[in-house]
């Protein structure tokens, strides 16, 4: 993502010139402003951040927890603080899940009366709407945007995760949002459809931290950290000394990372899950594959996706009938970025594996059957 340029003195006099009724409204977290410094961040939230993690040109910091919420500011190294993002701490089943979020739309109500949001609920089961929502029988969303600067606000439940989110977007991340066609949903650190690391090769670099997780080989104590215990571990269908961290079931999309006793981190996968409530499966997987080839230019992957029936690719691959598999790899580093729609499930997921997850996979008998259908394909798109 490209630098977010400093408000010039022009956009300050004019918003300055604005009527009340048309004056910003998102302007920051309450009196934490847009542009406000790492420490004018630490006065505020009254501590130092739990973790860290610097890609490019952002710091992402993991503040303490408060009013039953997880917080991740996003701070520019030139423009400050130009984002956040909040999850509940409490769980899908948790009747406080969607208390949180109710009281999180009403408190967006109350701040923001002129702004009329889009979005809404829909929970035709009835029920608790978190686990609704997880399940894909459920939808809760609303955005706010500011009409006199361009600010973004969200608040909704994650389908991937269950859980409550709100958002913050200054003008300037929201507007680069809107270029890239991911409004509402940051490319910085929120990455709700497609998590990718900010640029270019930091995609295989083990030293680079992901924003949405942690870098290839971090240690588990780190990962334990961060993201908590997992729903379970599984040591099927992986290597010797390796373990899978499930934060998602498979299914309703989510989050597995596979730990190694030595190695750490080996390898994530984030998976979208059979359906996206506002992006079909056949629309997921270009915009999917576009953006990892934005990523990784020069890189020319093999495999593609086939679909001679047409129609929704992913139920055409559950049926056997289409196949949609991608591989982009860094021949000199051992590194992988996996994009596929899984034959048995329909579920699209991207994968990100080092060489020491290689050194297994490559010979086992799901990984020669991977790397075969892949081959054989090579050049389909």
């Amino acid at each position: 993502m490209k630098r977010i340029p400093l408000a010039s003195a022009a956009v300050l006099l004019a918003l300055a010139a604005l009527p009340l009724s048309a004056q910003p409204v998102i302007t920051g977290l309450d009196d934490l402003r847009w542009g406000a410094t790492r420490d004018a961040a630490e006065r505020y939230w009254r501590g130092v951040p739990i973790l860290e993690y610097k890609v490019a040109e952002w710091e992402f910091l993991r503040m303490p927890d408060r009013d039953g919420m997880q917080w991740i500011l996003g701070m520019h190294v030139s423009a400050g603080f130009q984002s956040f993002l909040a999850r509940s701490v409490a769980s899908p089943g948790d009747a406080e899940c969607q208390r949180a979020f109710e009281q999180f739309v009403e408190r967006m109500r109350r701040l923001a009366p002129g702004i009329t949001p889009d979005g809404q609920v829909h929970n035709p089961g009835g029920g608790n709407l978190c686990q609704a929502v997880l399940a894909r029988q459920g939808y809760a969303r609303f955005v706010w945007k500011d009409p006199a600067s361009g600010a973004v606000a969200l608040v909704y439940i994650d389908h991937t995760s269950g859980r409550m989110t709100y958002v913050y977007q200054s003008p300037d991340v929201a507007a680069s949002d809107r270029a890239s066609g991911a409004i509402g949903t940051s490319t910085l650190f929120l990455m709700r459809d497609l998590p990718l690391p900010a640029s270019g090769r930091e995609v295989w670099n083990p030293q680079a931290r992901l924003p949405t997780t942690l870098p290839l080989g971090a240690p588990g104590a780190d990962i334990l950290r961060y993201y908590g215990d997992p729903v379970r571990r599984d040591t099927e269908n992986v290597g010797p000394g390796m373990t899978d961290h499930v934060y998602a079931d498979s299914g309703r999309g989510g989050l597995v990372l596979t730990m190694h006793e030595t190695a750490g981190l080996v390898r994530v996968i984030h998976s979208t899950g059979q359906t996206v409530p506002d992006l079909p499966c056949n629309a997921f997987w270009a915009r999917a594959r576009d953006r990892v080839a934005a990523r990784m230019p020069g890189v020319t992957p093999r495999g593609g996706a086939h679909n001679p029936r047409g129609g929704d690719l992913c139920e055409q691959v559950k049926a056997g009938t289409a196949f949609a598999e991608m591989v982009w790899e860094d021949s000199a580093a051992g590194f992988t970025v996996w994009l596929r729609v899984d034959p048995s499930s329909g579920e699209t997921s991207l994968a990100f594996q080092s060489p020491q997850f290689h050194q297994w996979f490559d010979g086992s008998p799901m990984g020669r059957e991977r790397w075969e259908r892949v081959n054989r394909a090579a050049g389909v798109r």
